[in-house]
């Protein structure tokens, strides 16, 4: 029997609020001249706002984060659920495909949106995500941001599918 994903177990434990609340799904990210956070923002399963969040490159570091948490406490709504990127540092160091202190950075930024809103949240690794390239799908943090949102509504309607046809 095929071990289930750790976000299966999340989603599971949250239950019927992925589908029935609102989700924030995020790409995470401290702000930099090639990305900058991805933000989706879903209500009762639907896409309903979806975006960057701008942070001035420029900035240390640490303003950055401020910069990220301070906007998402004061310009999103509550949300009942979060969505977020999991990008594990050790696989990620070992497949080069980032550095060392870019992946601090990605866990710091992490740490900082989850840290924002007192509710249950859901990591979803690129390879669970890359799944839910919609139609028209170009590679930005706002369009995945909104495949990570994507990837739990559905996986939820999967799971929750029997207690909704009771």
């Amino acid at each position: 029997m095929a071990k289930k994903p750790k976000f299966h177990t999340q989603i599971e434990k949250a239950g019927p609020t992925c589908l029935k609340g609102t989700l924030l799904a995020f790409d995470p990210s401290t702000g930099s001249h090639s990305s900058m956070p991805g933000y989706a923002i879903f209500k009762n399963g639907e896409l309903v706002e979806s975006g960057i969040i701008q942070v001035n490159p420029s900035a240390r570091r640490n303003v950055r984060l401020f910069s990220i948490t301070e906007s998402l406490r004061t310009e999103f709504p509550k949300p009942d659920i979060i969505a977020i990127e999991n990008i594990p540092p050790v696989r990620y160091s070992r497949a080069g495909s980032m550095g060392g202190w870019a992946l601090v950075a990605i866990q710091r930024s992490i740490g900082a949106i989850i840290s924002c809103f007192d509710c249950e949240y859901v990591e979803v690794s690129p390879k669970a995500w890359q799944n839910y390239k919609f139609h028209g799908y170009e590679k930005s943090d706002e369009h995945d941001a909104i495949c990570i949102g994507l990837c739990v509504i559905e996986t939820a309607k999967k799971l929750f599918k029997s207690d909704e046809d009771d």
